[in-house]
């Protein structure tokens, strides 16, 4: 059967020149097999593998990205409420000691799954929705658009049945703008690149831990600072480390902002920003 499975596996790559695969409940299969699999695709064209699974032993030699079920929980519970933006230091620091530096972590504000049993992306996130959208993108971990979220769709799709996307419902739909402009944002800044080749995440400290989620990703000469207001209340904070020190240009308007040891700021409820520096 394994042997079957493995042919069936080879046969889309070389075939249809497909990129890669996502197991789906990875975990219920040997790892042996995806590692052998995975050298096996590899001979034909370099693939890319994502598993439906928690296990850093899978990133050993066999998936180049896992789930991260925990941290769209915890997205969730700040968005609904029930956390403050100090329960991310939980997901992240794990991330950072427990985790392969190569590791992507898939960290996702909807899928087929969640969507289904859960509620929508609205459901969960409410007014949250967009900063979280935007820092899946720009944190340390891989981002993830499913199906309909840039069409705005605000229905759970039926599981087990055909129930097709209305592309057409929300026509004031901005997801698939912010999609572009993120994906574009997150390849021209090498410190937002994926899992080694990106810039680790190093804590921004402010006065206001709770509300303000903030943090430092380097590379090279490139550097990224994101403030996130996770909290539907107003915030104005002060930042209390250098380690953010500098001039920036902010994400979608390109206005240029000085951030130092000392900065006051000011959010309005789930208000972000996201700045960009090139050492120039």
């Amino acid at each position: 059967v394994r042997q079957h499975i493995g042919d069936a596996m080879e046969y889309w790559v070389r075939e249809a020149d497909i990129d890669g695969y996502r197991a789906d409940v990875a975990g219920y299969v040997p790892i042996d097999f995806w590692e052998k699999a995975r050298t096996r695709l590899d001979a034909i064209k370099p693939v890319f593998m994502l598993a439906e699974w928690k296990s850093t032993e899978l990133h050993r030699k066999a998936f180049d990205a896992t789930y991260a079920w925990e941290w769209h929980v915890l997205a969730k519970n700040v968005a609904q409420g029930k956390a403050d933006a100090t329960a991310f230091y939980s997901y992240y620091s794990e991330n950072e000691s427990a985790w392969p530096r190569e590791a992507m972590r898939l960290g996702y504000i909807e899928n087929h799954d969640s969507n289904a049993w859960e509620g929508t992306q609205y459901e969960n996130f409410g007014d949250a929705l967009t900063a979280m959208t935007v820092l899946s993108f720009v944190h340390e971990g891989l981002a993830m658009i499913h199906n309909g979220q840039e069409a705005c769709n605000a229905k759970r799709l039926e599981f087990f049945e055909r129930d097709p996307i209305n592309w057409n419902a929300n026509p004031d739909c901005k997801m698939d703008d912010l999609f572009t402009q993120l994906s574009a944002y997150k390849k021209a800044n090498p410190a937002l690149w994926n899992g080694k080749w990106g810039g680790r995440m190093v804590k921004l400290e402010t006065d206001q831990p709770k509300q303000v989620l903030s943090f430092v990703r380097s590379s090279g000469a490139n550097k990224i600072v994101g403030l996130f207001n996770m909290s539907n209340q107003p915030v104005t904070f002060t930042v209390t480390s250098a380690a953010a020190d500098g001039r920036y240009a902010q994400f979608q308007s390109d206005a240029s902002i000085e951030v130092k040891n000392g900065s006051k700021i000011t959010l309005g409820a789930w208000e972000y920003q996201v700045l960009s520096a090139n050492g120039e």
